[in-house]
Formats: structure tokens, C-alpha cells, sequence
């Protein structure tokens, strides 16, 4: 059953991407429509990240190798001055773990909730399922094979101390300890104080707005008053997901352009969100902000779909429908989209939201072109920049916008250039999009308060 007509308030909110800490230096980067994606094989301090020219190959059949090199990773030196900001111990925590805590100290941040809200906050994350054990015995078999199988000494030194440095990332001092996936959970309760119910899922890349789903339902049962929700991905560590990615044939070689004929497919960023939730009426109680009223949220699955990054119409249609079959806003000011840049996926999101959206004219984008896609913390993404809309007035451009995907014709739109919306007293609304493998997915209206 939709959430629809729900009052859910958002109350606080932290966002973690290349390039940008907090949702406001974010927003300021997207108005200006930059793009963070790059080539992985110009990062500087090679001493902390996998040489990617190692994984790089053109030909797309090759095992263990990547045909594309494009990403938009978080800077190691930056998590390494998280970790220190926050008092975080890096031999008991993994990277993400620090991550996730940086964006859900933020969402907490001003909001002075006492420790008994706190300790009777819940916690719906957004993880990846293997993350310690998976990543470290992927990398430690890749990179032994290249070194076997290198014969120039300086550059199997070279390649063994990336090497070391990338084991030492995802296997710390207790490696078997920090394997455990759910750690995540404990790691960020334990540090934010938080005592509620504590539920880590992987729902792809969806995650982090079904953990708001599964929240929205807590808040509206009364089974707690607040909820802290969002999701955390550094997937370009060991270079695995690089691979996994390639072989599925869906990265791009020049960086994602959502929507436009002349993508290529997506690249793989990093990036973590997190937001802190309550009913509208206990927000209004003890006079805490309100950054956002979460009017329907709901997801569905394709079923038998054409294949994991292959999502029906049919399939997100259905998701569109149980969202808001109790009625929708009159008028969306904005449509953020799931939009990775691959062709099929973006053909199939931009028909199903033009047969839901019949005749109108609204505008839509893809943040994924200023950061990637984010993966497990996409959705979560997606909603930061959603949030600065709503505080700025403001939609950012897709400056590198052509000609839409696969020559269709829709009354949907990308703006090259940023719009002016209502004045502040006029509440406005915007829809979110986030789906996972084979069309599974989570759409969500977020609106302001009227005033």
C-alpha cells in the first residue's frame, strides 16, 4: 500500500560526494553544472588507490580487466581527516564506515534532539553486502596475478606497494572482525548514540531510498519518533566493481550524459547520504526545521525482467502507479531521475515517465552526471539535490544536453540552463526516482510545507 498523503517530515540532512561535504557546497556545484567525473588513472596519491591503468583494457572480453577507466571517487586524504575530525579509530573501522557516520553526524547536526530521542532513534542504512572480505580477496588474488606475471622489478615494486595499501584499506589490523557487513550498523549507532532499531539492507541501487520507505512506514505505525535513513558506497577501491561493471557492458568510456543520444553509459562513483525523519506534527511540536514533507513514497519490481540492467516500462510504470494511487501533486516543479546514462535504461525511464506524465511539460535531470552513480547511496544522492531545489528555488542545468535519448519525443525536458521557481510562500514539489537491478525501484514526491 502507498505511504501517499503521509506527512513525513525531513529534518536534517548530510551528504558525502567527490568534490563537496554537506548538501549546500553540493547544490552549489550542480548550479554551476560540474561534473566530478574524471579519469581514474590521473589520481595523484597513487599510494592509496589501485593503479587503473593495471585494470584497464579495450578489449571487453578480457578477464579481469576493465574497458573503462571513468569514475568519481572520494579522496582518500579527505576520509583520512573524517576519521580524524570524528575521533574514529581506523583499525576498528573500515572506510565506508567512517563515511557513513560523517553524513549521519551531519543530518544530526543543529537538530538538538536529547539522548533519549536519540536513544530511541532508528537506523534504516544503505550498505554493500561483502564489502570487507569480498573486496580484500578479489584485490589480493587480482594483483598477485600481475605481479607473477610481470617481469619489470621496479614496476612489480611499484604495483606491490599499491598493493599493500589497497589490502590495508579493506583489511585493516582486525580483518575478521570488521568482514561482518552488519558492523556498519553498530559502528554508526555506537558512535551517534543511536538506540533505536538498527536494519542495514542491499536493495542494489535503491538502497537508500527503500531504507526511507521502510522508515516512513516505522514513523507512520508510531513505532518510533525518529529515524535516521540514507546509504554509503565506495565501490572504487579494489577496482572489482569496475570490472563487474564492464563485463555487464554498461560503463562509459567519456562519462555519463543521462538522457542525451550521445551517452555511452555510466561510470561508478562514490558517495554517502543520510537524513534524519519525523512526522510533520512532532517536527511542529518541538518547533524543529522542516526541510522537506515526504508525500508518498513506494516501490515495486519488474518480476521477470529482460535482464539486471535491463528494466521494463511496464515495470516502472507499476512503481509510479502504487506510489501515487492516492493521488498526486497538481503539479511537479521538478523530476529527478534514476538517469544512469546507459541507452536501454535511460530509454525505458524517459518512456515510462512520459506515458505517466502525459502532456506535461516539466523538467527532469540525473545527478549522476555531476557524480556518478553512486550506487547503493544513489537514491539518497539524488534526494540531497532534491533538498537544495527546495532551499534554493532553484533547478540546476544539464549543461550538456543535445538531443534526447534514442530520438524520442516527450514533453519532459533538460534545462542547459537553471531555473528561477516560485516565490518562497508557494509550496512546490518535486519527484525522485531511484531504481536496482531489472527495474527494481522506489519512487518517491517530496514537497515543501505551505506556508
Amino acid at each position: 500500500m502507498s505511504v501517499s498523503g503521509c506527512e513525513i517530515a525531513i529534518l536534517g540532512s548530510g551528504s558525502l560526494v567527490r568534490g563537496s561535504r554537506g548538501i549546500d557546497e553540493f547544490f552549489g556545484h550542480l548550479m554551476e553544472g560540474r561534473s566530478f567525473v574524471h579519469d581514474l588513472r590521473e589520481i595523484e596519491d597513487l599510494k592509496h588507490r589501485p593503479f587503473y591503468d593495471l585494470l584497464y583494457s579495450a578489449d571487453r572480453s578480457e578477464v579481469d580487466a576493465s574497458y573503462s577507466t571513468m569514475g568519481a571517487e572520494i579522496d582518500y586524504k579527505e576520509t583520512l581527516a573524517l576519521a580524524k575530525r570524528h575521533g574514529i579509530n581506523l583499525d576498528t573501522h573500515l572506510f565506508h564506515h567512517v563515511l557513513a557516520i560523517d553524513v549521519v553526524e551531519q543530518a544530526l547536526e543543529g537538530l538538538n534532539l536529547t539522548a533519549k530521542d536519540l536513544a530511541e532513534c532508528d537506523l534504516f542504512f544503505g550498505s554493500p553486502d561483502a564489502v570487507a572480505g569480498g573486496f580484500a580477496s578479489y584485490t589480493r588474488d587480482l594483483f598477485y596475478r600481475i605481479i607473477n606475471e610481470t617481469t619489470d622489478l621496479q614496476k612489480k615494486a611499484q604495483i606491490s606497494h599499491v598493493f599493500q595499501k589497497e589490502l590495508l584499506r579493506y583489511e585493516p589490523i582486525r580483518p575478521k572482525q570488521l568482514s561482518i557487513p552488519s558492523f556498519l550498523g553498530e559502528r554508526v549507532q555506537s558512535h551517534c548514540k543511536l538506540g533505536g532499531t538498527s536494519f542495514l539492507l542491499d536493495a542494489a541501487c535503491s538502497s537508500s531510498f527503500v531504507t526511507i520507505a521502510a522508515a516512513v512506514k516505522r514513523l507512520r505505525q508510531g513505532s518510533c519518533k525518529f529515524a535516521v535513513v540514507g546509504g554509503v558506497d565506495d565501490s572504487l577501491g579494489a577496482g572489482n566493481m569496475m570490472i563487474a561493471f564492464s563485463k555487464f557492458g554498461v560503463l562509459s568510456t567519456k562519462g555519463p550524459l543521462p538522457f542525451d543520444g550521445r551517452s555511452d553509459g555510466t561510470v561508478i562513483g562514490e558517495g554517502a547520504a543520510a537524513f534524519v525523519l519525523s512526522t510533520v506534527a512532532e517536527a511542529e511540536n518541538r518547533g524543529l526545521p522542516i526541510l522537506g514533507v515526504i508525500k508518498s513514497i513506494d516501490g515495486s519490481s519488474d518480476g521477470k525482467a529482460g535482464g539486471l540492467t535491463e528494466p521494463t516500462v511496464s515495470g516502472q510504470m507499476s512503481c509510479y502507479r502504487k506510489t501515487y494511487e492516492q493521488g498526486r501533486p497538481e503539479k511537479f516543479a521538478y523530476l529527478e531521475c534514476h538517469g544512469t546514462g546507459t541507452k536501454i535504461g535511460d530509454r525505458a525511464e524517459l518512456q515510462s515517465l512520459t506515458e505517466f506524465f502525459k502532456d506535461e511539460s516539466i523538467p527532469i535531470g540525473s545527478v549522476k552526471y555531476n557524480v556518478g552513480h553512486t550506487l547503493i547511496a544513489a537514491g539518497g544522492v539524488s534526494l540531497a539535490k532534491g533538498l537544495g531545489i527546495l532551499k534554493h528555488r532553484q533547478i540546476p542545468p544539464s549543461p550538456y544536453f543535445e538531443n534526447l535519448t534514442g530520438a524520442m519525443k516527450s514533453d519532459l525536458f533538460l534545462n542547459a540552463q537553471p531555473i528561477n521557481l516560485k516565490r518562497q510562500s508557494e509550496p512546490i514539489n518535486i519527484g525522485i526516482s531511484s531504481f536496482g537491478f531489472g527495474g527494481t525501484g522506489v519512487v518517491g514526491s517530496v514537497g515543501t510545507v505551505s506556508t
